[in-house]
C-alpha cells in the first residue's frame, strides 16, 4: 500500500514537468519589435532555408529563454546579439511539439531589445506554397508564395505566430 501511495505521489509531482510548454497570447512574455527574413528557395524540392532575425524586447523580469512557434522547420544554429552588439551562440536551443526554445547565457533585461538570428531549413506543409509546371500544364511558371494569416507562418519560419503581436518587417 505504501509503495502504491509513493508511486501515486511521484506521478502527481511529475505530470506538470512532463506537460508540454505552450505559447499562447496569455503566455507571451516578450514583444517582437522587428522581423527580417533572408531566404533561399529550392523550387524543385519545395524547400526554404535562410535566417530569421528577430529583434525582441522582454516584457518580464528574469527573461532567460525565448519560446517561438516552429513546425516543419529544422533549426541549425541560433545566435544572440545583445544590446551592446556582442554576439554569441545561444546557450542551448531545442525544438519539440511545434515549439523552439532558446536558452540564453544571461538574463535579458526587461524592455531592452536584443536580436536573435535563427538559421533554419524547412519543407513547409502550410503557409508557404510551391507551384511548378506539370505535364498537363507546362505553361504554369515556377512560383512560391506565402499565406500565413492566422497561424500558418510557423510552418515555414520560426516565429511568434499568434495575431496579437505586431512588428515591423
Amino acid at each position: 500500500m505504501l509503495a502504491r501511495l509513493v508511486s501515486l505521489v511521484a506521478l502527481v509531482l511529475l505530470v506538470p514537468a512532463l506537460r508540454a510548454e505552450e505559447l499562447k497570447p496569455e503566455h507571451r512574455n516578450y514583444d517582437i519589435r522587428h522581423l527580417k527574413l533572408d531566404l533561399r528557395f529550392d523550387l524543385k524540392k519545395a524547400r526554404v532555408e535562410g535566417t530569421c532575425a528577430l529583434t525582441v524586447a522582454p516584457l518580464a523580469d528574469e527573461f532567460k529563454s525565448l519560446l517561438l512557434h516552429s513546425k516543419d522547420t529544422v533549426v541549425l544554429a541560433v545566435t544572440v546579439t545583445a544590446a551592446d552588439g556582442a554576439a554569441r551562440p545561444a546557450r542551448r536551443f531545442r525544438t519539440a511539439e511545434g515549439l523552439l526554445r532558446i536558452d540564453f547565457d544571461a538574463v535579458q533585461p526587461k524592455g531592452q531589445t536584443f536580436r536573435v538570428d535563427i538559421e533554419y531549413e524547412a519543407e513547409p506543409t502550410r503557409g508557404l506554397y510551391f507551384f511548378a509546371p506539370t505535364p498537363e500544364h507546362p505553361e504554369i511558371p515556377w512560383q512560391v508564395w506565402s499565406q500565413g494569416e492566422g497561424t500558418d507562418n510557423r510552418h515555414w519560419y520560426p516565429c511568434y505566430d499568434e495575431p496579437d503581436d505586431r512588428s515591423s518587417d
